[in-house]
């Protein structure tokens, strides 16, 4: 049976519009991030949905029940973000003052340890097998996972093949929608980092911002 679930990035919070590393801190959504799951509620696709799952984050899970009104919940922990242990809570510029040559080994070789944080490895295996779980409990139904910028990019990591070195170089916006069509087990990535029906004014599925990676 052919079917297409939709693997969404929570929308806005503070530490997201200040470009800070948030896995384990269990920050909301902000004013914005609300509003852009208020968008997502109004498209077609949204209302087509029978099931959604969500990591048990707060971000994700206020966006999932605000995106996806009175649709059954199912929380997963193992779809949460990874958790950055040292690097968490620091924006981008901080890490390249404090850590330097250490983060930009990291960047090119997330294999490679941060103090305090997950393992990569582990962190690879848990969202693998909560991905493995969402489809395999959902064989017929319109399904819609909601989860963070690290689950994403790994699942469509995988999807295509691509070294697990370069997932952190996919665009996954906030609240951005990446389409998976899932054909008798098989999975094919139809489209990544879809934000464009945050400006339309359509019910219809818009993809003004795409990046096909």
């Amino acid at each position: 049976m052919l079917r297409t679930v939709l693997l969404i990035r929570h929308g806005k919070t503070d530490w997201t519009e200040q470009k800070r590393y948030c896995g384990k801190t269990d920050v909301d959504l902000n004013e914005e991030g609300n509003a852009q799951a208020e968008r997502l509620s109004n498209l077609a696709e949204a209302a087509a949905v029978e099931r959604v799952y969500t990591s048990d984050m707060k971000r994700a899970i206020s966006f999932a029940r605000t995106a996806f009104k009175n649709k059954p919940l199912g929380v997963v922990p193992h779809l949460r973000e990874m958790d950055f242990g040292a690097f968490e809570g620091f924006t981008y510029e901080q890490l390249k003052e404090r850590h330097g040559e250490k983060y930009a080994r990291w960047i090119d070789n997330p294999f490679l340890p941060i103090p305090e944080a997950e393992d990569f490895q582990r962190f690879l295996g848990r969202v693998r097998n909560a991905w493995k779980r969402v489809l395999s409990e959902n064989a017929h139904q319109r399904i819609a996972v909601v989860s963070h910028a690290g689950p994403v990019s790994l699942i469509v990591a995988d999807i295509r093949g691509y070294a697990h070195e370069k997932m952190w170089q996919i665009r996954v916006d906030t609240a951005s929608i990446t389409r998976i069509e899932v054909d008798k087990g098989v999975c094919t990535v139809q489209g990544v980092n879809d934000t464009g029906y945050l400006t339309s004014d359509t019910k219809a599925t818009g993809s003004k911002k795409i990046n096909s990676v």
